[in-house]
């Protein structure tokens, strides 16, 4: 599993932002709902930046759960089964290919 969990990593979106674009990630600015998302992985590595709020992260293959709130940054490689949960949180969400690419659904389920 390649969680990375990193807090007071930056200090503001144009931080986040920069930190993304050097490595060479797409990336934008997103309030996401609330959402209770089970078992499930992404066809892309991911970072993101929490900007307001909090997502709590469950790395499935262990149980372990990660709160995220403000100034915490994680990262996801390609693959990686995991849970999230939030009541809605702002953040810089940032992918390693362009979003044009990504083909529905974007969450994807556990491979049986």
């Amino acid at each position: 599993m390649a969680f990375v969990i990193e807090r007071d990593s930056f200090d503001s979106e144009a931080e986040a932002l920069e930190i993304a674009k050097a490595a060479g990630y797409f990336a934008a600015c997103l309030d996401r709902p609330a959402a209770d998302v089970g078992d499930h992985w992404h066809e892309f590595n991911t970072m993101v930046f929490v900007l307001e709020r909090e997502i709590t992260i469950t790395d499935s293959a262990t149980g372990k759960t990660h709160r995220c709130g403000p100034g915490t940054r994680y990262s996801l490689a390609k693959g990686d089964l995991h849970r999230e949960k939030t009541d809605g949180y702002k953040a810089v969400i940032a992918i390693d290919r362009d979003p044009a690419t990504l083909r529905d659904p974007i969450d994807k389920p556990p491979v049986t």
